[in-house]
């Protein structure tokens, strides 16, 4: 844990960050111990937080493991010789309610906070990220942002963020990917399973002047998904997009270049479904299941070929080729 983890910490909870947030800062990121020192800091965040002392416990220190002894870290563990180990303890803020404000376990932290008329705010640092994730007053999530724990608050980059959408029989959900320059949004059912996803390329946009260039989202593809009345998957289908200039308006769209769909159906005396598989609408590859342990497949190829193979166990024990249905 670093300076940076717990200062963005409180950064997010209060996004004011001023002089006294900043001092707590420099020592919160540190080993926790009973030192009193340490306990009279740590103090100092309780009242910062309008917190009560009473709330405010250290349980029982948890030791890292038996390979350490005598205080000493155990050879070979790439550690220098002599250094003191310090135990992990846990952390529990509360506040006047009795709700948890703040949670830590070695290099794990998180934060719960009130604001905006939210439900809560809750912000979690683990190693090389911290995120933050909101709830409405329903206790539903809305958003989840995850930044890059850096060296400075500069260097904290964002790196990913979701946002929930709420109607009477759907729930959307957007995710920007700041690392991999897309863009996607899903859309879920009554059931919360997904019938669609979208996912973008986030790119430049080279219709404009350079001084005026603009991101812009191209489409990559899209899938759709159906479901029976026993939420069993029934239909997978993906469009792959591409852009390609129109001829008579000079400018990109979006075009489908492939498809490819999967079928499902299910027997009452098998979990595993037999399925057929699609490109471009054309049959290319079949599975029956014979058992749960043994199955058929069938691969279709242009011109009329055709391959046969029989599976047991997952090892192929039977493989016929046929042409225009003739062995």
């Amino acid at each position: 844990m670093d300076v940076v983890s717990a200062a963005m910490c409180l950064y997010l909870l209060f996004p004011i960050l001023n002089e006294r947030q900043q001092r707590y800062s420099e020592w919160i990121n540190r080993n926790l111990s009973s030192s009193p020192s340490e306990v009279e800091k740590r103090l100092e965040l309780v009242k910062f937080l309008e917190l009560k002392e009473n709330d405010y416990t250290v349980p029982e220190e948890i030791p890292l493991g038996e390979d350490y002894s005598e205080g000493k870290l155990s050879e070979g563990d790439g550690s220098d010789d002599g250094e003191t180990v310090r135990n992990i303890v846990e952390v529990y803020l509360k506040d006047t309610r009795n709700h948890l404000k703040q949670f830590e376990y070695g290099e794990e932290r998180f934060c719960v906070g009130d604001r905006e008329g939210l439900r809560s705010s809750v912000v979690s640092v683990n190693g090389d990220t911290v995120t933050r994730t909101r709830y409405d007053s329903s206790y539903r999530m809305i958003e989840s942002i995850v930044w890059k724990n850096g060296s400075s608050v500069a260097d904290s980059l964002m790196l990913n963020k979701k946002n929930w959408f709420y109607r009477e029989n759907a729930v959307y959900m957007t995710e920007d990917d700041f690392e991999a320059k897309t863009f996607a949004d899903t859309v879920f059912n009554e059931r919360k399973l997904p019938v669609k996803y979208s996912l973008y390329a986030i790119v430049e946009n080279a219709e404009t002047p350079d001084a005026e260039k603009k991101q812009k989202k191209n489409l990559s593809r899209v899938d759709y998904f159906e479901y029976d009345d026993q939420d069993q998957i029934t239909l997978e289908r993906e469009e792959v997009y591409e852009q390609r200039m129109n001829e008579f308006s000079g400018r990109q769209k979006d075009v489908i270049v492939y498809t490819w769909e999967k079928k499902y159906s299910y027997r009452e005396d098998l979990e595993t479904p037999d399925f057929k598989f699609y490109e471009d609408g054309k049959l290319r590859r079949e599975v029956q299941q014979v058992d749960e342990n043994a199955y058929y497949e069938y691969i279709y190829f242009p011109g009329g070929a055709e391959v046969k193979a029989k599976y047991v166990d997952g090892t192929k024990v039977e493989e016929n080729m046929y042409l225009y249905g003739v062995k």
